[in-house]
């Protein structure tokens, strides 16, 4: 059994060796891509966190959820309700809208 599953699979891959070439192709550039990136969000954790220690500033967005409005300023009213609101220095409100 073993034998004859051996033959049809060379058989199989002598036929369609190029599908088979450019699988191995897609999946070995697959792979490399996601180990390059992935091995990038450590790195990139760590520079962020030397920005932010560095600079002392720290960026926060907050979204309303689609169709949602509030008027001008509310939203920052909402930061001296956070447990540590002494710890902001500044804070400013922006629209933000798809272009």
């Amino acid at each position: 059994m073993t034998g004859m599953f051996l033959r049809w699979s060379g058989r199989d891959l002598r036929r369609h060796w190029v599908a088979v070439v450019a699988i191995g192709l897609v999946l070995g550039i697959g792979t490399g891509v996601f180990a390059g990136l992935g091995s990038t969000a450590t790195w990139r954790r760590q520079s962020n966190d030397e920005s932010f220690a560095a600079t002392g500033i720290h960026d926060l967005r907050v979204a309303l959820s689609p169709g949602t409005f509030t008027g001008e300023g509310s939203l920052r009213d909402l930061l001296d309700g956070i447990p540590s609101a002494g710890a902001v220095t500044a804070a400013a409100e922006r629209l933000v809208v798809d272009t």
